[in-house]
């Protein structure tokens, strides 16, 4: 069997990755982190020992934003906030609000390799926003799952 008809059954790898060990099947897999967590919190999660670490992952949540101004009331504005979300301590994810409305989106973000590793790792969100008129923004995301390759 030549290596083009035998390559489907290595999830996830390129032809370099097979050249190296041909015999070594990957499949996907994934970790979740949590589901709920609020913004300049983290959360600890685990990923198994087989994680192909020389591999990308696949990052997946959902947030939702709103605000309130120095009063208690919702307001609509997000300008001039941002909000990152960190990896063991590498940002992996950065979004820097200017609508007007409180959204609720969900986002997907390829990891670089080499970030996620073996064993406890940290997922972290950080928010900064900057309104002149005392207002408090609140980011909650939910759903947060992590896709890895896995050696089998």
């Amino acid at each position: 069997m030549s290596r083009m008809e035998n390559s489907g059954k290595y999830s996830g790898s390129n032809l370099s990755n097979l050249e190296k060990d041909p015999d070594m099947a990957r499949v996907a897999d994934y970790s979740i982190i949590s589901d709920n967590v609020i913004q300049d919190s983290n959360v600890d999660f685990t990923v198994p020992d087989n994680i192909h670490a020389g591999s990308r992952s696949v990052l997946r949540f959902k947030i939702k934003a709103r605000g309130l101004d120095s009063g208690d009331v919702p307001f609509g504005s997000f300008d001039g906030m941002s909000t990152r979300v960190l990896l063991n301590g590498s940002v992996v994810w950065t979004w820097n609000w200017t609508n007007s409305e409180n959204p609720t989106r969900v986002f997907q973000e390829v990891v670089p390799a080499g970030i996620v590793k073996p064993g406890d790792n940290r997922f972290e969100v950080k928010v900064k926003f900057n309104d002149p008129d005392g207002g408090l923004s609140i980011i909650s995301i939910s759903d947060a799952v992590l896709w890895w390759q896995a050696e089998i």
